[in-house]
C-alpha cells in the first residue's frame, strides 16, 4: 500500500471531495482512513486504520505511559483524529476543523508520502514543496 503522486480535485458545496482513485486503492477494500490536522505543518495527515494501529503499538511499546511526550502525542493525534468514510462515489466530507487548519477553501492537493498521504491547499503545497527541495539540494 503506497500513495504516489499528487492529485488535484475541488471541494463542492458541501465540503464534500472525491478521493482520488489511485488513493482508494491503496486503500484496499476499506472505505475509510483517519484524518488529523498535522502537527508539523498547515496539512491534513491521512493514514489508514492500519497504519495508526501500528503507530499506537509503536507508542505503546516504545514510551513511558506516564511521560509528557506521550500525552503531547497521544492529544495531538489521536484525540484530534477523525474516521472519514467514503460515499458510493468515493466522496468524503472534510470537517471545518481540518479545512481550517489546512486553509483549504475551495482547491485541494492530495499529496502522497508513501504509506500516508496528506491533504493541502495547493498554494500552500507548491511552496513547502519547493522549500522542501531546497533543503535536500543543501545537503
Amino acid at each position: 500500500m503506497l500513495f504516489l503522486s499528487t492529485f488535484k480535485n475541488v471541494l463542492d458545496l458541501k465540503k464534500r471531495v472525491i478521493i482520488p482513485k489511485d488513493f482508494r486503492l491503496s486503500l484496499g477494500d476499506i472505505n475509510s482512513f483517519v484524518a488529523f490536522r498535522s502537527h508539523k505543518t498547515s496539512a491534513i495527515d491521512c493514514f489508514s486504520m492500519k497504519k495508526m494501529q501500528a503507530l499506537s503499538e509503536k507508542i505503546d511499546s516504545e514510551m513511558d505511559p506516564f511521560s509528557m511526550d506521550r500525552d503531547s502525542l497521544e492529544s495531538a493525534v489521536f484525540a484530534d483524529a477523525i474516521v472519514m468514510r467514503f460515499d458510493k462515489d468515493g466522496r468524503v466530507v472534510i470537517p471545518d476543523l481540518l479545512l481550517e487548519h489546512a486553509q483549504i477553501e475551495k482547491n485541494i492537493a492530495f499529496v502522497g508520502r508513501g504509506t500516508t498521504f496528506q491533504i493541502w491547499e495547493p498554494e500552500l503545497f507548491s511552496i513547502h514543496q519547493a522549500e522542501a527541495r531546497k533543503m535536500l539540494l543543501k545537503k
